[in-house]
């Protein structure tokens, strides 16, 4: 059954006493019929039928093929007691319900990555935290479930919404009181919108001496939103808690909660909220403050391992006198690897944090465990200016090293331009810049999570740059470790922290700087890396005193005066603060930038249009089934990043975008479908219509190709990236469906167009992809196809 217009009229929620709870304990299951791991583009033979609209339920013994070369049978399953499906593989799970009428209902699932109610993707709850619930549409009659299941097990069941309207208290983004602190905190709170009509909804908060704020938020049709909610500390006497009462409305049905919030002494580990610049959504971060507050402290900025909470991480620590140690959430428990949005969390908390806690500016140091510890090593080597301590304990080293990053044997053109996309992923490729830092490897030998290997891999590799590092194996010990006067003795380890207490930033005459690109990376000391020869392969600059070399430059900022200064054996003579210099073919010059060239605030590859507070836009002017695809699309991927990202992205039409606000798009559709892509993509070398793609002079036709990519759009007076999300028809707009575009270890280039081939055969069904030029044309940038 295909999500039909019928979707889109507003339902009545006042015949909800006939719908009763489903607990689905039986269905149709098929297993290894989907490639794993972490692929750009992945086999799939169940997705081909689903794009050609073939979403019925299948029957009982009908085969498919798997990603393994034989066949799989669609077989009965059934749920244990508990409601849980088990040794489902990596596969799919089919399963039905009856209604007698049409109506909304709340779906409750986990273990799946995803599920098609009725064709329409939504998202799924892998990590089975258990507090994702989605309003979905229930037709009268017969409706189809088709769970994706990459983990083996399922469980999912139906509810009845309260009402029109609906508060979940079970995905709470919230601070703490401090005592003596910010008499107004903003708390992040799911509401439901059970109807099939987007609605203004007014949410509001009253403390315990019935002092209140209220605000107004937009929250799409049958979807959830998590949005910030303002709360006002009562005067007087505060308690070891507080309640406040939360109340949403939308003029026809209120739904009442309460929420506690907890009180905190200025000297305890305690939680902080922020509005993210990213996504404008309410994040936190864990707070251990400095007993003894005092501009000679340092600051330390804590990354946390997978499954483990920002505010968890904090409290690891003993409170110390001499230092502040914040924690960051990388969005989520699991979140992006601290790479990716991940990576954009660690910086933005690292930014508040030096604004909002005294400290000695040469004194910021980054830690972190496990994926944690991953993470220092990415960040630590992408930033090396930032820190003057890294100190990674039980920390992997790369998604190729540890976590199953995409590789390709033999790569052909396509494919290698695909893995350069992955080049921030790259810690090694970067780790000279280690050279600039004092460096901390902790780790057990008896790990059984994160192997050893991966430290003494990384004391190997900084053994053979001299790099200045200490290096400390617990004998015994597994993935986390205490002693008996310290329980958390694997990140709050002494030497570590008497490392932290004896270093300091200092300002050089002599380093080398390596990014993989600067939409990542660009800054170090007071040199700033504009432009790459070839975007995203490793770009270098070696500096001593005022002669640099380069490797993959192509434009540099000099923010240090010079008497003279050379660049490549050419003398540039006298050099101002900030002067810019540009390649023009193999010769220096100063030169700033044309206006909307590639820099490092307006750089791809395609995930960098996922920050500056960025908008999805969905066409509305194709055909019936062409405008239900680019809802659906937007919605799905907003919950995906509310799931992954704790996100709150907003989501408008076409005929609702403004320029004004100056913010990175995602638009959805063709230029056909879309009314936005003239104004937004009008100038971009890839034109995307029915039927066909245009990329330069090339032309490709079919209904069954989709495109996504990267380009520059003047908003006002401001640079924006614009993101599309495209196809040619709707076959071709539903392979963007399952593209992984939030998942870390996994990139796309700046633009990409392929055919629903690559399901049968990965990266093989890649027409074409590549990077534009530092001008945004593809004569200028990388580009390649296969036959």
């Amino acid at each position: 059954m295909i999500l039909s217009a019928a979707a889109f009229v507003s339902l009545s929620l006042s015949s909800r006493q006939h719908l009763q709870p489903v607990q689905f304990v039986d269905g149709l299951a098929i297993g290894g019929v989907i490639a794993g791991g972490r692929l750009p583009v992945f086999f799939d033979s169940i997705q081909g039928k689903l794009l050609a609209g073939q979403v019925g339920l299948p029957k009982e013994g009908e085969t498919s093929p798997t990603a393994s070369g034989g066949t799989a049978k669609w077989r009965k399953v059934f749920a244990g007691k508990d409601g849980t499906f088990t040794g489902l593989g990596n596969g799919y799970l089919a399963a039905s319900m009856e209604s007698r009428e049409t109506q909304v209902m709340l779906l409750e699932a986990a273990g799946d990555s995803l599920v098609y109610v009725n064709g329409a993707p939504r998202a799924g709850d892998p990590y089975s935290n258990g507090y994702l619930k989605l309003p979905v549409l229930i037709y009268k009659g017969q409706n189809a479930f088709l769970f994706v299941v990459g983990r083996g097990q399922l469980k999912a069941s139906l509810s009845v919404p309260k009402g029109s309207v609906q508060i979940d208290t079970g995905d709470l983004t919230t601070p703490d009181i401090v005592v003596g602190g910010q008499r107004e905190l903003t708390a992040g709170v799911v509401v439901l919108n059970n109807t099939s009509m987007r609605q203004t909804v007014r949410i509001s908060s009253k403390n315990a001496q019935d002092m209140g704020l209220s605000t107004e938020a937009v929250i799409p049709a049958l979807t959830l939103r998590k949005v910030p909610v303002k709360l006002t500390v009562p005067s007087g006497e505060l308690g070891k808690e507080q309640i406040f009462k939360i109340e949403v409305g939308d003029g026809k049905f209120t739904d009442h909660s309460a929420i506690t919030i907890q009180v905190k002494k200025p000297t305890e580990t305690h939680k902080e909220t922020f509005i993210s610049q990213i996504d404008g959504s309410v994040q936190y971060y864990g707070v251990n403050p400095s007993q003894k507050p005092s501009k000679t402290n340092a600051l330390v900025l804590s990354l946390h391992g997978a499954s483990v909470e920002g505010i968890g991480q904090a409290a690891a620590y003993s409170n110390k006198d001499w230092c502040t140690l914040v924690a960051p959430t990388n969005r989520r428990p699991y979140g992006f690897d601290w790479e990716d949005v991940g990576r954009l969390d660690a910086l933005e908390v690292l930014s508040i944090a030096k604004k909002r806690f005294v400290h000695d500016p040469a004194s910021v140091h980054l830690t972190g465990h496990s994926m944690g510890g991953h993470g220092t090593w990415s960040i630590g080597t992408l930033y090396p200016d930032l820190f003057s301590t890294i100190a990674p304990s039980a920390g992997w080293i790369s998604f190729w090293s540890y976590a199953g990053g995409y590789q390709a044997k033999n790569p052909k053109p396509v494919e290698s331009l695909m893995l350069r996309a992955m080049s921030p992923s790259d810690t090694l490729a970067r780790v000279e810049n280690t050279l600039q830092q004092k460096t901390y490897i902790l780790h057990g030998d008896a790990d059984d999570n994160v192997p050893v290997e991966q430290a003494r891999e990384m004391k190997k590799v900084l053994t053979d740059i001299h790099a200045d590092f200490d290096y400390h194996e617990q004998p015994g010990a597994g993935h986390w470790w205490g002693l008996p006067n310290n329980g958390s003795a694997c990140v709050d380890w002494p030497g570590i922290f008497d490392q932290i207490k004896s270093t300091k930033l200092l300002a050089r005459t002599q380093f080398s700087f390596t990014t993989p690109s600067p939409g990542v990376s660009a800054h170090d000391e007071w040199l700033t890396i504009l432009q790459q020869v070839h975007s995203m392969e490793t770009s270098k600059v070696k500096v001593n005193g005022n002669q640099l070399m380069t490797v993959n430059v192509a434009a540099i900022q000099v923010d240090h005066g010079f008497e003279s200064l050379s660049i490549d054996g050419q003398d540039l003579g006298k050099v101002a603060v900030g002067t810019q210099f540009v390649l023009d073919g193999n010769r220096w010059k100063k030169a700033n930038l044309d206006a909307g060239a590639k820099s490092p605030d307006l750089y791809g590859p395609f995930k960098n249009v996922y920050r500056n507070r960025f908008v999805f836009v969905v066409g509305t002017h194709g055909s019936v089934e062409e405008n239900i695809w680019a809802a659906n699309k937007a919605r799905f991927d907003a919950e995906s990043f509310q799931y992954r990202g704790n996100g709150a992205v907003d989501v408008v039409t076409d005929r609702e975008y403004r320029d004004s606000w100056q913010r990175n798009v995602v638009l959805y559709g063709n230029q056909e479908t879309n009314s936005a892509w003239k104004q937004l993509l009008g100038n971009a070398p890839i034109l995307v219509a029915r039927h066909s793609i245009k990329v330069g002079s090339r032309i490709l036709v079919g209904d069954n190709l989709a495109s996504i990519f990267v380009f520059p759009h003047l908003a006002r007076d401001k640079w924006i990236l614009v993101g599309a999300i495209s196809g040619t028809g709707v076959e071709g707009m539903r392979l963007t469906d399952r593209l992984p575009i939030f998942t870390s270890g996994v990139a796309f280039p700046d633009w990409t167009v392929m055919s629903t081939e690559v399901l049968k055969s990965g990266a093989k069904g890649v027409k074409g992809c590549g990077f534009f030029g530092n001008d945004w044309t593809l004569e200028k940038g990388d580009s390649a196809w296969n036959q």
